[in-house]
């Protein structure tokens, strides 16, 4: 329904409209594709979205986790 009748806050050829109809249509898109797509598509596309995603997000703290040189734990 969002994509029908939208209920904007800001005019049309600015950045949160097209925001607005870039993130709905891709919901839209994707809920398509799991329905309609070819079974075992689907799941590999998925699978390697997580992981690109849980790549992404392991980025910013790998220096935290990272052990020292001796290879111990310091107390």
């Amino acid at each position: 329904m969002a994509l029908l009748m939208p209920d904007l806050w800001s005019p049309w050829p600015s950045y949160p409209a097209i925001y607005f109809f870039v993130a709905h249509g891709g919901v839209v898109v994707a809920a398509a594709v799991l329905v309609f797509g070819p079974w075992p598509m689907y799941p590999i596309g998925g699978a390697a979205t997580a992981l690109a995603l849980f790549w992404l997000l392991w980025l910013p703290i790998r220096s935290t986790m990272r052990m020292p040189a001796s290879g111990r734990r310091s107390a």
